[in-house]
């Protein structure tokens, strides 16, 4: 499923300790981000609540290739020395041995992969390995809720503008993170 990359045990070990800080200063919840959180039965027994940005493929590809196409200015690699790199280039994605010509042919063959020129690897890529992910988390919030724990679905993309919907969706957020958590202090307190 793409998790196999992730360090689920510091993972873990990270969220318990940022849990029991959080508690020990008198904090109510911790939040913690990430598309995968709810890949695997341990990572999803971390929290009482989630709230989950839905988000179409068509719109989630032109982030994703908006991002990529933003970031073409800057030299190739990952950001582990001074200043900003492209991480979103061919290089990053396969192995050094790989013949990258090759797979750059092979993804403008396919049928998403064919108007998107030099980005056709990463259309390739979101095809294969991001969007059956995002997929993935989506039938795993599914069941999350379905197993009683509140879930929040916000919309991705509504109302548009980065700056309106980050000031609703995070207050609607807050808003349904504390009535979650109040709720389970009561659970907590009648039993």
């Amino acid at each position: 499923h793409g998790t196999e990359a992730i360090d689920w045990d510091g993972f873990y070990r990270s969220v318990a300790a940022k849990t029991e800080a959080a508690s020990a200063a008198g904090h109510d919840f911790v939040v913690v981000e990430g598309f995968l959180l709810l890949a695997r039965p341990e990572s999803r027994a971390l929290f009482g609540a989630a709230v989950v940005i839905d988000i179409e493929e068509s719109e989630a590809w032109a982030r994703r290739r908006a991002r990529a196409a933003g970031m073409a200015h800057l030299p190739p690699g990952l950001s582990e020395s001074e200043g900003a790199h492209n991480y979103e280039v061919l290089e990053t994605y396969t192995l050094s041995t790989a013949d990258r010509a090759a797979v750059l042919q092979q993804a403008m063959a396919t049928p998403n992969g064919a108007g998107e020129g030099d980005l056709a690897w990463l259309r390739l890529y979101f095809d294969e390995v991001v969007w059956p992910a995002a997929e993935e988390q989506r039938r795993a919030a599914e069941a999350f809720s379905e197993a009683g724990i509140p879930v929040l679905r916000v919309n991705g993309i509504e109302p548009p503008g980065q700056d309106k919907w980050v000031a609703a969706s995070v207050a609607t957020s807050v808003d349904f993170l504390r009535a979650a958590h109040a709720v389970a202090v009561r659970q907590s307190s009648a039993g």
